[in-house]
Parts: C-alpha cells; structure tokens; sequence
C-alpha cells in the first residue's frame, strides 16, 4: 500500500469512529436514565440537542431536569 491509501484508510476509519460516537448520545441519555443518573442523562441529552436531535430527545431532557 502507499501512504496515500494508508492516510485514506486512517481516516475513514476515524471518521467512522466519530460518527459512531456523535450518535449515541440520546442511547448514552436513555441508559443513565434508566439508571437513575438523571444529571448524567441530561448531560446526554443537551449533547444530542445540540446535534439538531428531534422534539422526543426534548422532552426526555425535560424529564431528566426534573
């Protein structure tokens, strides 16, 4: 392989890395909710607002808050 596609491959797989892990945020929320971590949860959950989540990732932040 050449550096090029070595550098190629390096990234894609970092970019996928990332990607996998901008998504878990509202299932990360949902598992600290669960368990009982609700300051966790919302940390979670304003995360995932943040990347343009839907209004049900709102509402589950609303009930972690209280």
């Amino acid at each position: 392989m050449t550096a090029r596609a070595i550098v190629s491959v390096l990234a894609a797989l970092a970019f996928a890395a990332c990607a996998g892990a901008a998504a878990d945020h509202e299932k990360l929320g949902d598992r600290d909710y669960a368990e009982r971590h609700f300051g966790d949860a919302l940390v979670e959950y304003g995360l995932a607002i943040k990347q343009g989540a839907t209004p049900r990732v709102r509402a589950k932040a609303g009930a972690a808050a209280l």
